[in-house]
């Protein structure tokens, strides 16, 4: 994954840092500025993986498109469309496309809220 980025200029900027990626344990997310970005992304990934002898499953890699602007370019692996999907979970979070995290507070108040029931039986 370092070699597949180390000279890519794209990304994100969040706090004054250039965001390329997140990575914990077997997941990846890329995160590019554009859709042309992206492929390029992709591809670099796919090719620096095929030369340690890992193949990237068009079928079982996902991408989500977080645009102002909707489009209806398709991220390509291998020739195939990736399949665009409207959310996530990450490290236990929940990302839309949209940025609508109500669901996610939903969840996370629920959470708490059986917490707090179980206390009640101490």
């Amino acid at each position: 994954m370092r070699n597949a980025l180390e000279d890519y200029e794209g990304g994100i900027t969040v706090g004054g840092q250039k965001i390329t990626n997140l990575r914990y344990a077997d997941d990846v997310v890329l995160i590019a500025g554009s859709m042309e970005d992206l492929q390029t992304l992709v591809s670099k990934v796919k090719a620096e993986s095929e030369k340690v002898g890992l193949y990237l499953n068009a079928k079982k890699t996902k991408v989500m498109k977080c645009q102002k602007a909707p489009s209806d370019q398709e991220i390509l692996l291998d020739g195939v469309a990736l399949d665009n999907v409207t959310e996530f979970i990450y490290l236990g979070a929940t990302f839309t496309n949209n940025g609508d995290d109500s669901q996610e507070i939903k969840r996370r108040i629920g959470i708490a809220k059986n917490a707090t029931i179980a206390l009640n039986n101490v």
